[in-house]
């Protein structure tokens, strides 16, 4: 199969400034004869490029005059507005009168006396691993991750020997054993 040739694209150009987008002195082709080839009129583009034209004399700006304004007159002052008629008070406010008295206070009625917060029974004694494993399902048993917080539970109940109530907090009760012991990043390690 023969292989087709792409056809270049030659523009119909009357002047080569359209290619650089420049402005153009000649005039449009319809005034010009075709007799020129388009080596000539690069050549003459080119002479016509390398010769400078000659920029314009620059006229210095002539001074504009000073402007003076003419002073402007003072706003006339005319009699001084009137001001409005001075209305008497009106009838006072009723007088305050103070509260009746009240009777003497007696003497302060007694507080009873302040008991410590009731805390829950506290968890039973414990003294094997086996112990633990009932106390760490019921601590572990609302936790996202059972297995782990099991885990957890179940190393500290055997170093601590204890396990706190419920199913979260109260790890005070435990004392500062199991309050204390951190995970390798320094996080608590006891649910």
């Amino acid at each position: 199969m023969k292989a087709s040739r792409r056809r270049r694209f030659i523009p119909n150009l009357w002047c080569m400034h359209q290619l650089l987008l420049l402005p153009c002195h000649r005039p449009p082709p319809h005034q010009w004869s075709l007799q020129y080839t388009s080596h000539q009129l690069r050549r003459h583009l080119q002479h016509r490029q390398s010769t400078p034209t000659p920029a314009p004399p620059v006229k210095p700006p002539t001074p504009a005059p000073p402007v003076h304004k003419p002073p402007t007159p003072p706003p006339p002052t005319g009699p001084p507005t009137p001001l409005p008629p001075v209305k008497p008070p009106g009838p006072a406010p009723p007088a305050y009168k103070p509260p009746s008295p009240s009777p003497p206070p007696g003497p302060p009625t007694p507080l009873p006396p302040v008991k410590p917060p009731t805390t829950g029974p506290m968890p039973p004694p414990v003294r094997t691993r086996q112990d633990c494993t009932p106390l760490c399902d019921q601590r572990c048993k609302l936790h996202s991750r059972k297995k782990l917080c099991a885990r957890a539970c179940m190393t500290c109940c055997d170093r601590c020997k204890c396990v706190p109530p419920g199913t979260y907090g109260n790890r005070e009760k435990c004392g500062k054993c199991y309050t204390d012991m951190t995970t390798r990043r320094n996080k608590p390690k006891c649910p």
